[in-house]
């Protein structure tokens, strides 16, 4: 009798042991999956933060390239309210930049003008024809009294914005 306790002991314990050697493989199974799914929670957490980085960093640019392009188009109109007769001077077709003075903002014949940010900002004066609807057209007769104005903003990142608009001798 004693034997067969002895014998089925030793059958127990392999048993016990070999059940607890399967739990411990089935646990690092567990912890690896476990590594694995954290490990791509991560990747993705941060691939998805860096995307959003990206995109507000763009958005960012191109909010600010608007912002200089209106603030460019400001100067122009106070450049032209302040004396029609110099605005009226300058030529047509050559980039201007802006320049500061005691007496305020001035246009001046370079070939841009370099922002605190990196960029340039280029402004160009045209003439205005019209045709015989009085409408502004690529040919017809020449509005002395209105100028077309451009200004093309360029910031790093290729981030670019251009503001058209036409400017009159309201004054007169």
């Amino acid at each position: 009798m004693r034997y067969l306790y002895a014998l089925q002991h030793t059958s127990c314990t392999k048993k016990r042991t070999v059940s607890f050697l399967r739990r411990r493989g089935a646990l690092l199974i567990e912890i690896l999956i476990a590594i694995a799914v954290i490990g791509g929670s991560i990747t993705f957490i941060l691939g998805a933060s860096a995307l959003i980085l990206r995109i507000t960093t763009l958005n960012f640019n191109a909010i600010q390239a608007a912002y200089l392009a209106e603030e460019g188009v400001e100067i122009v109109r106070a450049v032209r309210d302040r004396n029609w007769g110099a605005f009226a001077l300058y030529e047509q077709d050559i980039p201007l930049a802006v320049a500061t003075s005691s007496g305020g903002w001035w246009l001046t014949a370079t070939s841009s003008e370099r922002l605190p940010y990196g960029g340039s900002r280029i402004i160009t004066l045209g003439s205005v024809y019209r045709n015989v609807n009085d409408q502004p057209a690529v040919s017809g007769t020449l509005d002395t009294g209105s100028r077309h104005v451009e200004v093309k903003i360029t910031l790093p990142g290729a981030t670019s914005t251009t503001v058209l608009t036409y400017l009159s001798n309201i004054h007169e």
